[in-house]
């Protein structure tokens, strides 16, 4: 699971729909790292940043809505780490794995295939390259579904590819400037229902 809930596909949707009005101009996508932006652009009219107005819209349509800053929490952690640097250490393992194994064959030479020591250093080397293999399957099937997800967001894994951490992390910050902006709406909202019962409130007449 991406951790992504079911309303988030709307969110680049309004941003696209409202970056298009705001521009005069017609896209049918954006490079993801637009997503970063999206604090910084305002109207013309009325100095609103883009991600004001969409907050805005969807307090509208789902007032309801999760958090999603909350709900993809798995995102901020892939975030904080780099995908090569587990690759690479992923190749150190195995390569000490495999001088492990030249080592304990030299030993093994000169030593009785009975020997307890000997035993235990077999057993325990099976089972680390047992689980290296398992970790080498699952890094595979990451890759596989991380190159899928980039396809899903329109981004073609071969020609544009962005590595796993930078992606993550302009979801990550995206969805944070996200309840920062829903926040505030819904505070501005509270206000102006506050200032429309105060008006309702008859006043006392002096005589």
């Amino acid at each position: 699971s991406s951790g992504i809930n079911a309303e988030w596909p709307l969110r680049p949707g309004y941003l696209l729909e409202i970056g298009n009005f705001l521009r005069q101009e017609h896209s049918d996508g954006f490079d993801v790292n637009f997503l970063s932006k999206v604090a910084d652009i305002k109207d013309t009219v009325k100095k609103q940043t883009l991600i004001h107005h969409i907050a805005t819209m969807m307090n509208e349509k789902f007032p309801e809505q999760g958090d999603l800053h909350r709900e993809i929490g798995h995102t901020h952690r892939i975030g904080r780490v780099s995908f090569d640097e587990v690759i690479v250490t992923m190749d150190k393992m195995d390569e000490l794995c495999d001088k492990s194994w030249e080592d304990l064959r030299n030993i093994s030479k000169h030593t009785s295939s009975t020997n307890e020591v000997m035993k235990k250093q077999h057993a325990f080397l099976n089972s680390v390259s047992e689980r290296i293999n398992i970790l080498k399957v699952v890094i595979r099937r990451v890759k596989t579904r991380y190159n899928s997800l980039l396809l899903y967001f329109g981004i073609d894994p071969v020609k544009h590819f962005i590595p796993p951490d930078e992606f993550c992390r302009v979801i990550s910050e995206f969805a944070l400037e996200y309840r920062t902006a829903i926040e505030a709406v819904v505070l501005e909202q509270e206000k102006k229902r506050k200032m429309r019962k105060k008006k309702k409130v008859p006043t006392a007449t002096l005589r």
